[in-house]
């Protein structure tokens, strides 16, 4: 099963994390992540 960007609203949760003061631990899970979604291995578009 494919579980890419496309099927996870990224606005929400960046806005959830903000609120509560994980936006850089997303940012950082996104980044080790990105080993598996993407065969470059970095995620386009990470804020």
């Amino acid at each position: 099963m494919n579980q890419g960007e496309a099927t996870l609203d990224w606005d929400y949760i960046r806005e959830w994390c903000t609120r509560h003061g994980t936006l850089g631990l997303l940012k950082e899970a996104r980044l080790r992540a990105s080993e598996v979604w993407e065969p470059g291995g970095v995620v386009s578009g990470i804020r």
